[in-house]
């Protein structure tokens, strides 16, 4: 078939669509865990931790065996200070959740990871961004900043809005650096032990969050199940595939694509807690939608209609 013909798209491209999707199933399950316990936002992403971590042991170890542990001690304090990162992350978004409910926390997180990895990724990895994916990239910008200008009616969060915005774009810039960060380091490391190093760095570095007041292992078994969903399904499984897909896939573009979770988001937001999206907002959506299937358009064809990396060594 020639170059310009059509294929499948990618097994990266599918990874990231797949993690976008479940990880935008995590403030809904977060604001369960927030109605039917005491556990404070801290608390709920140590506990997180707590269940995801082994997950990833046993996976790793099965299929690795000792060489899941086994890399130069600098890559392991590398590994760490991503696990911190991905614990900022989550605390910060799921403050935000708390303040502003899970819709705008979820926009303005994403709306600010795009923008913030191609900047670095063009300065530092050195990857040069195709004529589909500026499109991309514009339109999931604008759709986002259009769902935050129609803030959803409704909810139960009762909170500072700025706040919640500051909360939320801090979380965007550590999980910029994170995406970043992963994508460099999938030369050196295979995603198992990405995932494996950095869960148990962040587990040991805030494991004094158990010493907090916002701490209890005396929950519901409704706030159990939705513990072990957040750490196996949406950390365990999600960062799998994210890691998996950065092997074949840019930075930039995992961080476009992953702009679907604010759609799911706002969706399972309207459904359980009655956050309502007005025009402006349904607008946003819209245009959420279009940058997605330019960029399955631009990864599906032949031509060169995606991104070429051109990474620093």
């Amino acid at each position: 078939m020639g170059s310009g013909g059509w294929r499948r798209p990618s097994t990266g491209f599918v990874l990231l669509v797949l993690a976008g999707v479940l990880w935008g199933t995590t403030g809904v399950a977060a604001n369960g865990v927030f109605g039917r316990t005491e556990l404070s936002p801290l608390a709920t992403a140590w506990l997180r931790f707590a269940v995801a971590t082994p997950v990833i042991l046993v996976v790793g170890l099965r299929s690795m065996g000792r060489g899941l542990l086994r890399m130069p001690v600098r890559t392991h304090a590398v590994l760490a200070g991503i696990g911190v990162l991905i614990f900022l992350c989550q605390v910060l978004y799921l403050q935000a959740i708390s303040e502003v409910g899970v819709t705008v926390a979820t926009l303005v997180m994403l709306c600010g990871i795009p923008l913030m990895v191609a900047a670095i990724s063009a300065v530092v990895l050195g990857e040069r961004l195709g004529r589909a994916m500026w499109v991309s990239l514009a339109l999931a910008v604008t759709g986002t900043a259009l769902l935050v200008v129609g803030k959803p009616e409704g909810g139960a969060a009762d909170g500072s809005l700025v706040l919640g915005v500051l909360l939320a774009v801090a979380s965007a810039g550590a999980a910029a650096v994170f995406t970043l960060g992963s994508r460099v380091l999938n030369r050196r490391a295979d995603p198992l032990q990405i995932s494996a190093v950095s869960f148990l760095g962040g587990l040991v570095v805030f494991a004094p969050v158990t010493a907090t007041g916002g701490f209890t292992l005396d929950l519901p078994a409704g706030g159990w199940l939705l513990i072990l969903y957040l750490g196996v399904v949406t950390q365990g499984v999600a960062f799998l595939m994210f890691q998996r897909a950065l092997q074949t896939e840019t930075a930039t573009m995992a961080s476009v694509v992953t702009l679907l979770e604010p759609l799911v988001a706002a969706v399972l937001a309207w459904v359980f807690f009655d956050e309502r999206l007005g025009a402006v907002s349904w607008g946003g959506a819209g245009l959420l939608i279009g940058a997605l299937a330019l960029l399955t358009v631009a990864t599906t064809r032949g031509g060169e209609a995606g991104v070429v990396v051109a990474p620093a060594d």
